[in-house]
């Protein structure tokens, strides 16, 4: 696997979507704790949560399994120690503390059925972005610069496109994460 970490030309406003992921990546995480199964926990926050109407059910399933990879650690102080700690000593506002803590960038799993390689993102090398697709009618663009990685990124958009491959992709207002199986792009050698 490879990943490719672009800062974006543009910031994107969407805060409110990070706000909802990481409510619903923190609650799962205290549910793993508590020794509830990942359907239960599905489950549970489709019915307690109030608040993450932005949010369907592939956000959902991606927020719990971010979740999962984190109930092992002994601590976890979400939003990061050095940040907790500054908020502390009044170095930062409670306001500058709560846009870091809720920061964290939104995750979605792409696989070979979704359309293009993932269901809420498309690559688009012609016009240099990656367009996420929150909900039905919902497009927001996030423009990318110019980089030693366009051809790679055209060359994936091609083999998404064809059903090929597909792609996993991260995004908080300043980043974007692609990250996928380089091997698929390499050329065979006769």
């Amino acid at each position: 696997m490879i990943t490719i970490k672009l800062k974006l030309t543009e910031n994107v406003k969407i805060q409110n979507y990070l706000q909802q992921y990481n409510n619903v990546v923190h609650v799962a995480y205290n549910r793993w704790v508590d020794g509830l199964s990942q359907s239960n926990i599905e489950k549970y926050i489709k019915n307690k949560i109030n608040n993450i109407d932005l949010l369907d059910a592939s956000f959902i399933k991606a927020a719990v399994d971010q979740a999962r990879s984190l109930k092992d650690k002994p601590k976890v102080i979400f939003g990061g120690k050095n940040n907790w700690d500054k908020y502390n000593k009044g170095l930062i506002t409670k306001q500058q503390y709560l846009e870091n803590k809720y920061n964290s960038p939104l995750m979605v799993r792409g696989s070979t059925q979704d359309n293009k390689g993932n269901r809420k993102f498309q690559i688009d090398m012609e016009n240099n972005q990656i367009i996420f697709k929150p909900k039905c009618k919902t497009k927001i663009c996030a423009k990318l610069p110019k980089t030693k990685y366009d051809q790679t990124l055209k060359l994936l958009q091609q083999k998404c496109e064809d059903g090929e491959t597909f792609f996993t992709c991260r995004i908080n207002n300043e980043y974007i994460w692609i990250i996928f199986d380089e091997t698929i792009l390499r050329k065979e050698k006769f």
